[in-house]
């Protein structure tokens, strides 16, 4: 959660994570210790992680836009593109976002399965 929220706020300005209220996304961790998880506790954490996930649904449909847009300006360079996806990983991974980007991984994959023939 940490890793995702680090690359969206990195890739949003200041305003923008104000707009989409990033600042407070661990609120909902805010009275629990990741540590002393166990079964009892587990149904807490599920709702804070859940909460936290809906907050950031905003900021994850704008860091698609920005993506999509650095993506396309990549262009053919199958290399180059395969690199960023690995760097955007995490974020790419999240569902709103991979819904988002559809056709730049379908891009990448006929860029890399031309490359390798």
């Amino acid at each position: 959660i940490r890793v995702v929220h680090e690359q969206l706020t990195r890739l949003l300005t200041e305003g923008e994570q104000q707009q989409l209220n990033t600042t407070s996304a661990f609120t909902p961790f805010a009275n629990h210790n990741a540590l002393y998880n166990n079964p009892y506790t587990q149904g807490k954490w599920r709702g804070a992680v859940a909460q936290y996930e809906r907050a950031m649904i905003p900021a994850e449909k704008k860091i698609s836009g920005k993506l999509k847009k650095h993506f396309h300006e990549i262009g053919a360079q199958p290399h180059q593109l395969l690199r960023e996806f690995q760097r955007y990983r995490e974020l790419v991974m999240r569902p709103a976002v991979r819904d988002e980007l559809v056709a730049e991984r379908e891009t990448l994959l006929a860029q890399l399965l031309t490359y390798v023939r």
